[in-house]
């Protein structure tokens, strides 16, 4: 699992469905407008993202539209999904 703010992605219209590195291409499927900031939810086949974008741009952006996410390579956290939980220190059972 990736994490990434949602203020990093970097989101473009799409003219041809495809991306490139480091992106996801989906199509916007709400816009919630929260003052100098819109956030988006995108809809892809890889994944679902929210994405905040200036609201000046989200004209740019339409609900129903093909859009391509870029992910940027700074500020990216990757988690691990193991069906194990981590261990903190030793189990109180093995006293």
């Amino acid at each position: 699992m990736v994490l990434v703010r949602p203020e990093l992605l970097e989101l473009e219209p799409s003219t041809n469905g495809v991306g490139g590195d480091n992106s996801l291409t989906g199509e916007v499927i709400t816009h919630t407008f929260l003052g100098s900031v819109t956030r988006l939810k995108i809809l892809g086949r890889e994944a679902e993202l929210i994405a905040d974008v200036p609201t000046a741009r989200v004209d740019s952006l339409p609900v129903g539209s093909p859009v391509v996410a870029r992910v940027p390579s700074v500020g990216t956290r990757l988690l691990s999904l193991s069906e194990e939980p981590a261990s903190d220190g030793p189990d109180p059972g093995d006293r």
